[in-house]
């Protein structure tokens, strides 16, 4: 399983299993703070994905379509390297929800919003060899599907209850 990704091998085929939704992740002190639009988090850094992984390339194209020019940035490969930056008010970032729960970072101290203006969701697919197991490749992506939906969904939604405002099928 993996991001979908637009630059993928010809041999490859991509079976859809469920989409997430991109987040707003937040220093604990800007709680209480109403986000407009990026320019509202200027005086803090954008600790973001490195742009040359698939999570990093989609935002950065996220950023350029809202016009949004970043000054001040710090890059990681991984949400276990951003979350703690940004729980310790360095910075703001842009995560999906299971990069979050990867991270094992505690999310206590992460103010999750909205992203500002349109949304921006990512698809998460099972990725197989044309040549190859067909039928086992369907029913693995059947049961990848209903284990996220019925068992690891609902435990995300407890821990970010945010989530339960977005619909997570294709």
């Amino acid at each position: 399983m993996m991001e979908s990704d637009d630059c993928i091998d010809d041999s490859l085929i991509q079976i859809p299993l469920f989409n997430e939704p991109y987040l707003l992740a937040l220093p604990p002190h800007m709680d209480k703070i109403h986000i407009n639009s990026f320019h509202d988090l200027t005086n803090l850094h954008f600790i973001r994905f490195t742009r040359n992984s698939v999570t990093g390339k989609e935002i950065e194209r996220y950023l350029r379509w809202q016009r949004y020019d970043i000054e001040k940035s710090l890059e990681f490969d991984s949400a276990s390297a951003i979350l703690p930056m940004v729980s310790a008010g360095i910075g703001w970032s842009i995560m999906p929800p299971l990069c979050l729960l990867q991270s094992g970072c505690e999310l206590s101290n992460i103010c999750l919003r909205h992203l500002p203006g349109s949304g921006l969701n990512r698809n998460i697919v099972l990725v197989h060899h044309k040549q190859e197991l067909h039928e086992a490749v369907d029913v693995i992506g059947h049961i990848a599907n209903s284990i996220f939906l019925k068992r690891c969904l609902p435990s995300l939604i407890r821990q970010l209850p945010i989530l339960s405002e977005y619909s997570f099928t294709l």
